[in-house]
């Protein structure tokens, strides 16, 4: 549907000096910093002057344009959040006078049509009067053209309306993200027009669809509202001036001609073997679940005694220790987790299959089990690895466990992924095994040789019934980063026969969303209800902090492969409690998706007797 286009007008009129129509300007992110008296008690997410600010108790944190900070924004910010102590970024802060400024009363429209306004960074100036300010938004936005779904590649025209509702005139643009999620933003502008108060001006404007953009059976992207009679100088940014920030944001959804494969199975019951349930509101759930001593819970397991299938295990030394801990969802009565570990020789890696015969659980938080007669187990199953002295990070899917294994300690061997099917504990099944030997082109990282090195994998089953698996390689300390490999099975069937097919390579360089490195021990993937997005929760050898990132997705070669990554989302600490007690995500780490869809976290001490510590999630039992 078009929109009726009226005559350009004395009201109207394009303007010299803008950005060419579709010309591609660099837009410079840089991270955003605003100290808080009194934030947020919970963290939240809002939106600013085209900004996600993402704040918490004490502060705020975003990504955006390198420009100088203005005590309009600032205030806009205060008027949410609250009280702000300081606003800026690393190459410019508002001073003390400004911040008192910013979280002063908003100046009032006298009955004239002016505005009066100090500027408190100049002492001893009185108020300046200034024209009247217009009051914009975008009030539409319609396709032009067929209204058939967005493929790769496509060029899709809008038309875009604008409304001037104050009592001054404005020189605007409106702009979209040429190419989003690629670290240094650019952006895509329309012709430059005046709009005179109580006016509407019409920007055509095309979106191209690149890969990015693809969310699900979606294509997203984001038209923004440039003021640029405000911005003589500088980067064109988004200022608002009015109160309510979505006026001048439009987002626009529109139907995929064909769905990432990356999207996650959202409909899988709790307990599937090969799926875990989904999780609404990934962002949100994960801030609900709890890091804090007060829903913390010890459990512990010795394993003096000799295994119900029979192996004595190795006796630990020095240098073993613990490294991988998942709950087995679905099976027995919600009382088995599987651990890792390493050990000294190759072949003496192995996993414990552990069965709290004193709980009776109905898969939430075994704090809230249904019957707990003790927090403590002696009974479990053991299965050495053959080949590797290192069994790191795993992820269990139902009864399917993948447990990443490679060596260590002076001992030398390729990495790989063990693939076990656990639903009778006693008789676990090798279904097969992933190995990282070159043979599929992936010990070359974005052109940069690596090692073939497993610490922690995590697997997710798609929409399509196929399931994609990350395997995080180890720390390079020459290169000072870490990478990964994603794989992707051949058929939804996992067992003896499925072939792995390499998707891409990955190292942390490519991060995006400001997240400080962070050598992971564990990672696991869960996909979000409704949409099918793909989130990761990692937990790694630094500060026992739980991260949360989103899976992206790029699509390449028009539209047949994929480049993947991840965005950082945020993170929260765990607090493992009192003296003597030495659990870490350093050890075993890892998350368990209950059957109402919350998160419970898990982190293991080092060495027998295991200390377990289990996190539970701000919910419905209030404790």
């Amino acid at each position: 549907m078009l929109l009726f286009v009226p005559a350009t007008t004395a009201a109207q009129r394009e303007l010299p000096g803008a950005l060419p129509a579709g010309r591609v300007a660099p837009l410079r992110l840089v991270p955003w910093s605003a100290g808080l008296e009194n934030g947020p008690a919970r963290p939240d997410t809002l939106a600013i002057g085209g900004v996600r600010w993402i704040c918490r108790s004490d502060s705020c944190a975003a990504m955006a344009p390198a420009a100088r900070p203005r005590v309009a924004e600032c205030r806009l910010l205060a008027e949410k959040a609250g009280r702000v102590t300081s606003y800026g970024h690393a190459g410019a802060k508002l001073d003390a006078e400004a911040i008192n400024a910013c979280n002063a009363p908003a100046p009032s429209i006298g009955s004239a049509g002016m505005i009066a306004k100090v500027d408190p960074r100049i002492p001893g100036r009185g108020p300046v009067v200034s024209p009247g300010v217009p009051e914009l938004a975008i009030v539409d936005v319609r396709r032009v053209g067929p209204a058939d779904p967005v493929r790769v590649g496509d060029v899709v025209p809008v038309q875009v309306l604008v409304r001037n509702d104050g009592r001054g005139p404005a020189r605007i643009q409106v702009g979209t993200p040429a190419d989003p999620g690629r670290g240094e933003g650019l952006m895509r502008y329309s012709r430059m027009l005046e709009i005179r108060p109580g006016s509407t001006a019409t920007f055509p404007l095309d979106l191209h669809a690149t890969g990015n953009r693809f969310r699900g059976d979606r294509y997203e992207t984001d038209i923004f509202l440039f003021d640029r009679s405000r911005q003589a100088e500088g980067p064109l940014l988004p200022v608002f001036t009015d109160s309510d920030p979505s006026d001048n944001q439009w987002r626009v959804s529109l139907p995929f001609a064909a769905p990432l494969a990356t999207r996650a199975d959202d409909e899988c019951p709790y307990g599937t073997f090969g799926c875990n349930r989904c999780v609404a509101d990934v962002p949100a759930t994960f801030g609900h679940a709890s890091g804090s001593g007060d829903l913390r819970h010890p459990f512990s397991f010795d394993p003096a005694s000799r295994a119900r299938n029979g192996p004595t295990p190795d006796a630990f030394s020095v240098y073993d220790h613990i490294q991988g801990i998942a709950r087995l969802p679905g099976l027995g009565s919600e009382n088995l987790l599987a651990l890792s570990r390493n050990a000294r020789d190759p072949g003496d890696a192995a996993i414990y299959i552990v069965a709290f015969d004193g709980i009776v659980s109905h898969g939430d938080a075994w704090k809230w089990a249904v019957s707990r007669r003790t927090d403590e187990a002696r009974s479990y199953w053991y299965y050495r690895i053959p080949g590797a002295n290192h069994a790191g990070g795993m992820q269990a899917l139902g009864g399917l466990l993948f447990v990443a294994a490679d060596c260590d300690e002076g001992n030398h061997c390729d990495a790989f992924v063990q693939i076990y099917d656990v639903r009778d504990p006693g008789n676990a099944r090798v279904l097969g095994r992933l190995v990282i030997d070159g043979s599929r082109g992936e010990l070359l990282v974005n052109a940069r040789r690596v090692s073939s090195r497993a610490a922690a994998v995590g697997a997710i089953r798609q929409a399509d019934g196929r399931v994609l698996m990350f395997v995080r390689g180890r720390w390079d300390d020459e290169a000072e980063r870490f990478n990964g490999w994603f794989f992707r099975s051949s058929e939804a069937v996992i067992d003896e026969d499925t072939r792995w097919e390499y998707v891409d390579g990955w190292d942390n360089s490519e991060m995006t969303g400001g997240e400080p490195r962070n050598p992971w021990e564990s990672v696991q993937l869960i996909g979000e209800c409704g949409t099918g997005h793909i989130y990761m929760i990692a937990m790694g050898a630094d500060d026992n902090t739980s991260f949360l990132y989103r899976l992206t997705e790029r699509l390449v070669a028009g539209g047949r492969s994929s480049e993947l990554g991840f965005e950082h989302v945020r993170g929260r600490g765990l607090n493992p409690g009192g003296i003597g007690l030495t659990a870490s995500t350093r050890y075993g780490g890892g998350v368990h998706v209950t059957p109402n869809g919350q998160i419970v976290s898990y982190i293991t001490d080092r060495q027998p007797t295991v200390g377990i510590d289990e996190f539970r999630y701000h919910g419905p039992h209030g404790d």
